[in-house]
């Protein structure tokens, strides 16, 4: 998407940089946002659960425990392959497989409401060893994300610091 837009606006890198960027590619995530008729009582306190080694999911939030929601709800991602196998599927198939995984985290509550969002990019396949690509001056351009300095908000906010940094380099040498 990146380059479709770079070239678009003819401020593509180098063919070298332009063969690296398109070689990037990603896996699909589901997520899932679950509106509950009352809070889960047996959850962990903070409000999360990550599943390093689960092959189907990936993440539980209850919102309302971290503060985001005044009303129970939960968001579920789902593991890459999960996602990539349910992606056809209705978003009725998907919150059957969702509830029925997460049953034991629901402790019985109702799911009265859902959404249901499917992110095409959503992690990267491989991360490049540099946080950043940066080229140009006049303008300085620099691409960053997960693919860059890690998956997940925590790799895409270290690449976009390291873009910034890189961009004030260059600002301040010109």
């Amino acid at each position: 998407q990146s380059l479709a837009i770079l070239s678009f606006s003819q401020m593509l890198p180098n063919p070298k940089t332009q063969i690296e960027l398109s070689a990037i590619s990603y896996k699909p995530t589901i997520a899932i946002l679950l509106r509950l008729d009352q809070s889960p009582e047996r959850f962990p306190e903070h409000g999360g659960v990550q599943f390093l080694e689960h092959r189907d999911l990936a993440f539980i939030s209850d919102n309302q425990r971290k503060g985001i929601s005044d009303e129970p709800a939960f968001t579920v991602h789902l593991s890459n392959e999960l996602s990539d196998s349910l992606w056809e599927d209705s978003d009725e198939e998907v919150l059957a497989a969702t509830t029925a995984l997460i049953k034991d985290h629901l402790n019985g509550v109702a799911v009265t409401d859902f959404q249901i969002q499917r992110w095409r990019y959503a992690g990267p396949e491989e991360v490049r060893a540099e946080p950043t690509i940066v080229w140009g001056a006049n303008p300085t351009i620099a691409l960053a994300g997960e693919a860059f300095a890690g998956p997940k908000v925590e790799g895409a906010f270290r690449s976009g610091v390291a873009a910034a940094e890189m961009i004030n380099v260059a600002l301040s040498s010109s």
